[in-house]
C-alpha cells in the first residue's frame, strides 16, 4: 500500500502544481521561473518519497494530507471486520486473494502502459541515432558535435552518450545569419540543461501516463526552456532582436512546407520549434512578441542579480556559437533537374532500378551531366529517398573520389607529380591518429600509383606537403566547402589527412558531379568558360592517372572496349553501425568527355565466388559502365 499511496500523492501533486504553473506569472523573466518551474516539479516527485520512506512513530500532518490515509484506512477495513467476528473468519482468505488480484491486475496494466511508452521513446532514441550516423560532421568542441542533418526541418539538441549534439537542417544552411543563431540557440539549450532535463520529464510521462499535469509539465517545461533561451541571447551585440524573430519566422515557414517533421515530436530533444503547427505557429507568435521586452530596463533591473550570473558566464560561449562558420547554400541548393535528356534519363532509371534489385541496397543513385554546359542531363534515384532522403539534396561524404582533386592541387601547387614517389607505409600517424591503407602490404609508390591502388598515406602526404591555405583555397575553388567543417583546435596537418580521405568534406551530388565537369574540361569550370581552376597540364596528369584507374585499379568494371574512361572508385564504411557507401564518379570519352557521371550505391553488396563486395569498384562501377555504354550508343546515333 505505500508504493499506491506514494504513485497517488505524486499524481495528484503533478496535476495540481501544473496548474499553478500555466499562469502567467514571472513571464517577462522566464529563466528564473524555469528554474522555479523546475525547483517545483522535483519536489513534486521527491516529497512523497522522503515523507513516506521516514520511519517515525508519529506521522506529522502534512503526510496525512499527502498520502492520503483515507484509502489507507479503507484498505485495512476487511481485516478489522475480520477480527470483530468470528463469522467472517472463513471469508478472510478470499477478500485477501481479492485484494492481491486486484493489486496484481493493478500492476501488471501499470507494466505494459510503461512498456508501451518504454518501447516509444527506445522507437526515438533508435531514430535519432540513425539521424546521428547519418548526419555530416560540421563542428566538433570538446563533447559539442554539431552535424548538418537531411532527415530533419527544425534546428535541435540532444545529449546522448555522454556527448551534447547539435543537429542543424540542410535547409536552414541557405543563411549564414540563421546558421549562427541556431547555433548559439541550441547551444543555449545544452548551457541551460534542457537535454538532461527532457530525459526526466520524459521519464515522468512514462510512469504517469495519462495524468493531464504530466503531459501539461511537459508542454511548460517546453515552452520556459524555448523563452529561455531567447531571453538569454536577444539583445546580445551579435543578435539583434530583428535577426532573431526572423530566423524563428523562416524556420516555421520551412516546416510549413511540410506535411510531418521528423523531430517535432521526437523524444528526448529540445529545438527551436516544438509540437504541431498549429501549436508552432502560436507559440513562435508569442516569442517574437516578447523579444523586445526582454531588452528593456524593466526586465533587466528586476532581476539584476541572477541575470548578471548567468550572462557572466554564458555571454562568451554564446559568441563563440554565433562566430562559427556555415555552410554556403550555393554549394547545398537541390540539384537542378530542369535539363533533363529524355533519352539519357531512360536509360539512368533503368539502370538504377536493375542495380537496387542487384545489390538488394537501401537507395541507389545516378547524376549524368553535360560537360560542355555543366548541366544535369540525367538524375535517377531508388530506393529509401522519399522526401528528405532524396539524393537531390543530401549531403554526404565523398570517400576516395576526392583523391583526383587533391592530386591536382599538389600538382598545380608545384609540390607533386604523376611520377613522384612517396613512402606510403600504413599505419601512419598524424597528432595520435591513425592511417591506414587498404593495401597493408603497399610500400614505396609513385602517386600516379597510388590514384591507381587508391593509396591513402600517399595522398595524406601530398596534402600535408601543399600546406592548408592553398589546399583549401584550391578544393573551394572546384566547388568543396573547406570552411564550414575546418576546426581552430585541430592541427592542419590532421584536419588535411582527413580532408585527403574524404571523410569530413561535406558534398551533395551535384558539388561532385560539377568538380569532375572541371577536370573533364581540362581545369575549365565548362567547355565555354575561360575561367581556370587549374592548368591544363595538371588536368591532363591527374587525367591520365584516371585512366590507369580503370585500366590497371579498382575501377577495372568501368572499362569500355576501345573507349578510355577516367574515373576513381570511393567506398566510405562506418563499420561500427554497419552503414556504407559505394561511389564512382568520372567522365567518358576521357580524351573528348562527352558524359561526366557520379554514381552511389547506398548499403549494397554482391557475391562472387564466395566473397562478399561493398566497395564502390564492385558496385558503382558497373553501373557506371552500363549506363556510358548506353548514353555513347544514343549519341553515335544523332
Amino acid at each position: 500500500m505505500l508504493c499506491i499511496e506514494i504513485f497517488l500523492s505524486i499524481h495528484f501533486l503533478l496535476l495540481v502544481s501544473s496548474w499553478f504553473m500555466r499562469g502567467s506569472w514571472l513571464f517577462k523573466a522566464p529563466s528564473l521561473k524555469l528554474k522555479l518551474a523546475r525547483l517545483l516539479l522535483v519536489s513534486c516527485v521527491l516529497s512523497p518519497l522522503a515523507v513516506h520512506c521516514i520511519q517515525t512513530t508519529d506521522k506529522p500532518l502534512l503526510f496525512k494530507f499527502v498520502a492520503l490515509d483515507g484509502i489507507q484506512d479503507y484498505a485495512k477495513q476487511p481485516i478489522i471486520k475480520a477480527q470483530q467476528t468470528p463469522a467472517k473468519l472463513q471469508s478472510l482468505p478470499i477478500e485477501k486473494l481479492n485484494t492481491i488480484n486486484y493489486w496484481q491486475l493493478f500492476l501488471i496494466l501499470f507494466c505494459m502502459v510503461i512498456g508501451v511508452r518504454g518501447c516509444k521513446l527506445f522507437a526515438d532514441l533508435k531514430k535519432l541515432k540513425s539521424i546521428l550516423h547519418t548526419a555530416v560532421p560540421y563542428r566538433t568542441c570538446g563533447r559539442l558535435v554539431i552535424k548538418v542533418s537531411d532527415y530533419c526541418h527544425i534546428p535541435f539538441a540532444l545529449r546522448l552518450f555522454n556527448k551534447a549534439y547539435i543537429i542543424l537542417p540542410v535547409s536552414i544552411l541557405s543563411s549564414t545569419q540563421n546558421v549562427k543563431i541556431a547555433i548559439a540557440h541550441e547551444g543555449q539549450h545544452h548551457r541551460n540543461g534542457d537535454c538532461l532535463w527532457v530525459y526526466f520529464i520524459e521519464c515522468i510521462r512514462i510512469v504517469f501516463w495519462g495524468n493531464p499535469g504530466a503531459a501539461r509539465w511537459h508542454r511548460i517545461l517546453n515552452e520556459l526552456q524555448e523563452f529561455s533561451c531567447d531571453e538569454a541571447l536577444v539583445g546580445h551585440q551579435k543578435i539583434s532582436a530583428h535577426d532573431y524573430g526572423h530566423c524563428l519566422f523562416k524556420v516555421v515557414q520551412t516546416v510549413s512546407q511540410y506535411s510531418k517533421s521528423c523531430n517535432r515530436e521526437l523524444a528526448c530533444t529540445v529545438g527551436m520549434a516544438l509540437g504541431s503547427k498549429q501549436q508552432e505557429n502560436t507559440m513562435i507568435i508569442r516569442r517574437i512578441s516578447m523579444l523586445q521586452n526582454y531588452q528593456s530596463k524593466h526586465s533587466r533591473h528586476a532581476f539584476l542579480g541572477i541575470m548578471l550570473a548567468g550572462v557572466a558566464i554564458t555571454a562568451p560561449i554564446c559568441s563563440a556559437y554565433a562566430a562559427m562558420g556555415s555552410l554556403t547554400g550555393s554549394k547545398n541548393k537541390a540539384l537542378d533537374t530542369s535539363f533533363l535528356d529524355p533519352k539519357i534519363q531512360a536509360i539512368a532509371v533503368d539502370e538504377i532500378a536493375a542495380a537496387m534489385k542487384k545489390y538488394h541496397a537501401k537507395s541507389a543513385v545516378i547524376a549524368v551531366a553535360d560537360p560542355s554546359t555543366g548541366k544535369i542531363i540525367a538524375f535517377a534515384e531508388a530506393g529509401d529517398v522519399n522526401g528528405a532522403k532524396s539524393w537531390t539534396s543530401r549531403v554526404f561524404a565523398p570517400a576516395s573520389t576526392i583523391k583526383p582533386f587533391v592530386a591536382a592541387v599538389a600538382i598545380d601547387s608545384g609540390v607533386a607529380s604523376e611520377s613522384k614517389v612517396y613512402d606510403c607505409h600504413s599505419p601512419y600517424y598524424v597528432d595520435g591518429m591513425k592511417f591506414n591503407n587498404y593495401d597493408a602490404k603497399v610500400g614505396s609508390v609513385s602517386m600516379a600509383d597510388a590514384m591507381t591502388k587508391s593509396v591513402n598515406v600517399c595522398f595524406i602526404k601530398a596534402a600535408q606537403d601543399t600546406g592548408a591555405v592553398k589546399f583549401r583555397k584550391k578544393l573551394d575553388d572546384f566547388g568543396f566547402d573547406m570552411s564550414s567543417w575546418w576546426q581552430k583546435d585541430k592541427s592542419d596537418d590532421l584536419q588535411l589527412a582527413q580532408a585527403s580521405m574524404g571523410e569530413s568534406i561535406p558534398v551533395t551530388l551535384e558539388t561532385l558531379t560539377n568538380s569532375y565537369t572541371v577536370l573533364a574540361n581540362k581545369g575549365h569550370l565548362s567547355s565555354s568558360n575561360s575561367q581556370s581552376i587549374i592548368s591544363e597540364p595538371t588536368a591532363k596528369s591527374v587525367t591520365h592517372m584516371l585512366e590507369k584507374v580503370i585500366e590497371e585499379g579498382t575501377g577495372r568494371q568501368a572499362a569500355i572496349p576501345g573507349v578510355a574512361v577516367a574515373g576513381k572508385t570511393g567506398t566510405l564504411v562506418d563499420t561500427e553501425h554497419g552503414t556504407h557507401l559505394a561511389l564512382f564518379s568520372g567522365f567518358v570519352p576521357a580524351d573528348a568527355p562527352q558524359y561526366v557521371m557520379v554514381v552511389v550505391i547506398e548499403e549494397g553488396s554482391i557475391t562472387k565466388q564466395g566473397k562478399k563486395s561493398m566497395h564502390g569498384g564492385a558496385l558503382a562501377a558497373p553501373v557506371f559502365h552500363n549506363v556510358a555504354v548506353k548514353s555513347l550508343s544514343v549519341l553515335n546515333k544523332k
